[in-house]
């Protein structure tokens, strides 16, 4: 064989040999591409299970607090019309209430988490 055609031959058998390599490193990246793709969405669907979760939790505590403000308000209106709490020497009506409203939005006995 010709000395030329073997050189010729060698390096279109080197050419081959890196675009092969370019083909599996192309195939190989875009693989991972897709992993991450994959891995992304699966993050982003988490973070909207968990807002979602987050918003129906605050939804509760804001009901369960507002039964309350109007549970206590409801009180207070009815104790402001009975004059015979305003004892004297006692706290009054209004600052009772307002202790007891204190006291029941700070404390966790509502059952809501």
């Amino acid at each position: 064989m010709d000395p030329r055609a073997v050189a010729e031959q060698a390096v279109a058998e080197a050419m081959n040999r890196v675009l092969a390599a370019e083909r599996e490193a192309a195939a190989a990246i875009e693989a991972q591409v897709r992993d991450s793709e994959r891995l992304l969405e699966a993050a982003r669907e988490q973070r909207r299970r968990i807002l979602e979760t987050a918003r129906h939790r605050a939804a509760r505590v804001h009901a369960a607090a507002a039964t309350l403000r109007d549970r206590e308000l409801g009180r207070l209106d009815q104790e402001a019309q009975d004059p015979s709490l305003e004892a004297p020497g006692q706290p009054s009506a209004v600052s009772a209430a307002v202790q007891r409203l204190a006291a029941a939005l700070t404390t966790n006995d509502a059952g809501v988490a």
